[in-house]
């Protein structure tokens, strides 16, 4: 049975604030200012990345399942590996990149884990 829309809402913004920013609102209103601005404003360019990273089970794979039916043709879901630079991105106005290792200096930045 579906949830009611602004429970479906709250859950979201749920997963957002708690598991994706780890309770940091200042983090949580970024991501939450910058998906905004995408999806308010698609053909406007945003000149930064929104790079969301962390362990399994923090929720980025839910994050994106949600996000993709939003972006519709400018969501692109790719695996680590495929990533080069012969991909296109002009077009892509969300791109989740899964299974990417990181190197110890983005895990040194605090990258590794949202908790």
């Amino acid at each position: 049975m579906p949830q009611p829309p602004e429970r479906g809402c709250r859950l979201r913004l749920q997963l957002i604030r708690e598991a994706i920013c780890g309770g940091r609102e200042r983090d949580a209103e970024y991501v939450l200012d910058w998906l905004a601005l995408a999806l308010q404003k698609p053909q406007q360019p945003i000149w930064n990345a929104l790079v969301i990273c962390g362990p399994r089970g923090v929720g980025k794979s839910t994050l994106a399942k949600i996000l993709a039916p939003l972006f519709g043709d400018g969501f692109r879901h790719v695996r680590g590996h495929q990533v080069n630079s012969a991909l296109a991105l002009e077009s892509v106005a969300l791109l989740f990149v899964d299974d990417v290792p990181l190197s110890s200096r983005y895990e040194a930045r605090g990258c590794s884990s949202s908790k």
